[in-house]
């Protein structure tokens, strides 16, 4: 999966200039695309305050005037063998760690919870940890790891830079 978007993207890059190491090469993601690639690094999994919470589904929305980027997700929380699903957004500021060449949403708020009616089935103290989460800050959420995606192949660099506009996702190689 991750060599389709590889090469996705380069030829995406190729089509757009050329696979020329000196010049620097402009590619806007729309969010149809973005969403294809985020995908590949869904489900994921985060442990906060004893709750097993994981993230999958992922449709990512980019607000290009606050420069913030949000992705709705289907979230599993699980503790002591009981579990509960929901939805929720995950919504914060994109981050492109250079270092890593990752793709991140910096510290993300998890908001818009709902769940699914539950009956009896779910311990109040599992419903009342979801509930405590809105609105909380979670660890870094992945969404694309350009390493993992070995442009490198096709002759192409991590990005310089990523950016929200209007139209996408700039990035920046």
């Amino acid at each position: 999966m991750k060599y389709l978007f590889a090469g996705a993207l380069a030829l995406c890059l190729w089509a757009v200039g050329g696979m020329h190491q000196a010049h620097a090469f402009m590619l806007t993601l729309s969010e149809s695309q973005l969403n294809a690639m985020v995908s590949a690094v869904f489900p994921q999994t985060r442990v906060y305050e004893d709750t097993q919470f994981t993230f999958s589904n992922p449709a990512v929305d980019l607000d290009p005037l606050e420069d913030e980027i949000s992705v709705n997700v289907t979230v599993l929380a699980e503790r002591d063998g009981l579990q509960l699903k929901a939805t929720a957004t995950l919504s914060g500021e994109l981050f492109y760690h250079a270092q890593l060449g990752q793709l991140q949403i910096k510290e993300p708020t998890l908001d818009e919870l709902e769940w699914a009616e539950h009956g009896n089935l779910v311990p109040e103290s599992l419903l009342n940890s979801l509930k405590r989460m809105e609105g909380k800050r979670f660890p870094v959420i992945l969404l694309l790891d350009f390493e993992q995606l070995d442009l490198s192949a096709w002759g192409i660099r991590q990005p310089k830079r990523v950016e929200i506009k209007p139209n996408g996702l700039l990035i920046e190689i």
